[in-house]
């Protein structure tokens, strides 16, 4: 027995340190505030500053609680009815009686009816085997857990009378800071909060218990809440507290009526019985028939509607703190996240003004994000010129946005979008806007730019002039796009300047002459000497193929119809070797050609002095 009583007082204890800690630890019975009336709180809200408003919730989730008492002792007398225990009492009463009949000897049972000390261990010894018995201990338990259900409900009704009004205070005091919209922000902020605890997303509705006061003190201002913020800060709440209460009735009970009944079913209600003398019985049947008489049923209940009432004052705190604490918690992170927006309003008219037109909390996201780029100077100009609607309104908000974070001029971002329309997201996309400004950009030349289908290719082609850009516009997309791949930047820039010149199917031929080869064919297009004798040609595209086309002895024909330069450029030293090699070859031919010739011209000479003197030189005589 001593050992029961030490496990009932262990759990009792770890019961104890069970309660939930919560943020706000204050003990809501020490606090001291008086707890107003609905509508004496809720204009009270308007008035309250930034540091009272958690304390304001407390006293307004207090308020929900306490304004209807939980009638305990009826609660108890349904599920006792319910559940028939005054069967369950009779009969643990009588298996207990035959219990204590069988392990009391013959003269002890006689001299029970005799000895008021002797009659009241055996009531005790009755009493604990009844009350303590598994029968009782079940029926107790069933009946604490159908009772911990129905508070269940009690507490769910209690929470969401709660939850809304602390919801409505805090709307009150944006309301009489702000206006409804940021009213209404927070109000969705707060409801897709719990929504993502939650795990999914149920529509927003008016709780019956609050439509019901509208005309009572509302003031106009309707309440609405999310079923998710109900669900999740109520039912988890109410599902720890009811199995405590639970858990802790059963033993509550049992050590109660051990202490508290058993005096009262003592010798003084004891009848003298002689037929019960006779038989041995003693006392047995006249504590038996006490013990299951109204009197002790009513004690018994009473201990019961106590513990109940008991678990349910010091847990219900427990709710009223979490309410409190969950509202205030989401108020929190929304000044934390608008809290430069929000003072902002207070301090600038225009801002605030223009703060009427946001609507969804997205659209406040994003001017909290636009306040970090341009700051308040920028805020506030933004504001004033009326062009900070025009941006919350603007479909490409992100976009603008990216323009906002790379220059922060509102002028700059607004002239892309301008330039660029619906088309700002390839814009942003393709970072055009780090190499150009809108107004350094024509909108065909933004066209061409636009058909491509890579930023990389876009860079590339924005290292070039937009009338050479604009070059590339006078050909295919499918060609643009294999020749921009494949060309570099001084290969195009050389490449819309021969297009410039090159029109009809010569076009067609030069974008064909230009993919076939592989890249590092193309070189030889950069080099400035290259470069220079194409440009200062009518027939550019027969130099640029003979430039291009593989080295063979057709070259040789081809330099019939092209400069001579265009050889030495092609072949460079080669070029000179080959004439080299060449002379060598015909040096030989060349000797014997200039003698043949020279003896040809010797004779003719000696032809030509003969016939000049005819006579000849005369011989001296002998």
């Amino acid at each position: 027995m001593l050992m029961k009583k030490q496990w009932m007082t262990c759990i009792l204890v770890c019961l104890g340190f069970l309660l939930p800690q919560t943020a706000f630890a204050t003990n809501v019975s020490s606090v001291g505030f008086r707890v107003k009336p609905y509508k004496e709180s809720m204009q009270h809200c308007r008035k309250i500053t930034q540091e009272s408003l958690r304390k304001e919730l407390l006293k307004i989730s207090q308020g929900a609680f306490e304004k209807n008492q939980v009638e305990f002792q009826k609660l108890v007398d349904k599920q006792w009815s319910a559940m028939k225990l005054d069967d369950v009492l009779d009969k643990v009463v009588k298996q207990a009686a035959k219990k204590v009949h069988d392990e009391t000897g013959y003269f002890g049972r006689i001299q029970s009816s005799f000895s008021k000390t002797k009659a009241k261990v055996m009531a005790e010894k009755m009493a604990r085997y009844a009350f303590q018995s598994p029968a009782f201990k079940g029926a107790m338990k069933k009946l604490s857990h159908n009772i911990a259900g129905q508070l269940n409900d009690v507490i769910h009704e209690k929470a969401k009378l709660s939850i809304n009004r602390s919801i409505e205070c805090i709307n009150q005091f944006l309301k009489s800071k702000y206006n409804d919209v940021i009213k209404e922000i927070f109000r969705s902020q707060l409801a897709s909060s719990f929504s993502r605890q939650a795990g999914s997303q149920d529509k927003l509705y008016a709780l019956p218990s609050i439509v019901a006061q509208r005309s009572k003190g509302l003031l106009g201002v309707g309440i609405i809440v999310t079923h998710q913020i109900v669900r999740l800060v109520a039912r988890r709440i109410v599902r720890r507290i009811a199995s405590r209460i639970a858990r802790s009735i059963g033993m509550k009970i049992a050590t109660r009526i051990g202490t508290k009944l058993i005096p009262w079913v003592g010798w003084g209600l004891l009848v003298w019985d002689v037929w019960d003398i006779a038989k041995a019985k003693g006392s047995i049947p006249t504590i038996a028939k006490s013990l299951k008489s109204e009197r002790v049923r009513t004690r018994i209940k009473g201990e019961l509607t106590k513990s109940i009432k008991e678990s349910f004052e010091s847990n219900y705190r427990t709710i009223v703190r979490q309410v409190s604490d969950s509202i205030y918690g989401v108020w929190i992170g929304f000044q934390k996240k608008f809290r430069n927006v929000l003072m902002l309003a207070d301090k600038n008219e225009s801002f605030r003004h223009s703060l009427k037109s946001i609507k969804k909390t997205k659209q406040l996201f994003y001017v909290v994000r636009l306040y970090s780029l341009l700051g308040e100077k920028g805020m506030v100009t933004l504001a004033k010129s009326g062009r900070l609607i025009e941006l919350v309104e603007n479909p490409f908000r992100d976009e603008l946005v990216a323009l906002l974070r790379y220059k922060p001029d509102i002028n700059f971002a607004l002239g892309w979008y301008q330039l660029a329309g619906m088309r700002l997201k390839k814009v942003v996309q393709f970072e055009m806007y780090k190499h150009k400004q809108p107004d350094e950009l024509p909108r065909k030349t933004l066209d061409v730019l636009l058909s491509l289908s890579s930023p990389a290719d876009v860079s590339k082609l924005l290292l070039l002039s937009n009338p050479e850009i604009d070059q590339f516009g006078r050909m295919s997309k499918v060609n643009r796009r294999r020749l921009i791949k494949k060309l570099s930047p001084s290969q195009l820039m050389l490449t819309s300047r021969y297009m410039k010149d090159i029109k009809g199917e010569k076009r067609n031929q030069l974008l064909r002459a230009l993919m076939i080869p592989p890249s590092k064919a193309l070189s030889i297009l950069e080099k400035p000497e290259v470069s220079a004798l194409i440009q200062g040609q009518a027939d550019k595209l027969s130099l640029i193929r003979f430039f291009l086309a593989t080295r063979s002895f057709q070259d040789l024909q081809s330099i019939r119809d092209l400069p001579t330069q265009a050889y030495f450029l092609k072949y460079g030293r080669v070029a000179y070797y080959f004439i080299l090699a060449l002379l060598i070859f015909l040096l030989p031919l060349l000797i014997i050609i200039g003698t043949w010739s020279f003896r040809l011209s010797f004779g003719a000479y000696r032809i030509f002095f003969k016939a000049l003197f005819p006579g000849g030189r005369k011989k001296p005589n002998a």
